[in-house]
């Protein structure tokens, strides 16, 4: 009696963490905290450059949104 070979299954890669401080840009660009994604978002991108994790277009996006906060309150006043 042979045994026959059991069938591998592929195993699932990786996946890669979402970037915290990526996240914290959106949110806080989104919600009109004009200084903060304008510091950490550059932060987020540098990180994400090294560690490979997912986030950047968050982090892109966090700081378009406080750019246009910013510009939006500026033509208001």
């Amino acid at each position: 009696m042979t045994s026959s070979p059991r069938p591998v299954s592929p195993s699932k890669p990786a996946q890669r963490k979402t970037n915290l401080l990526a996240l914290t840009t959106l949110i806080t660009g989104f919600f009109g905290f004009c200084c903060v994604p304008l510091l950490i978002g550059p932060l987020a991108l540098l990180h994400i450059r090294q560690t490979g994790e997912k986030g950047s277009g968050m982090a892109v996006t966090g700081i378009f949104a406080s750019a246009a906060w910013l510009v939006g309150l500026t033509l208001i006043t």
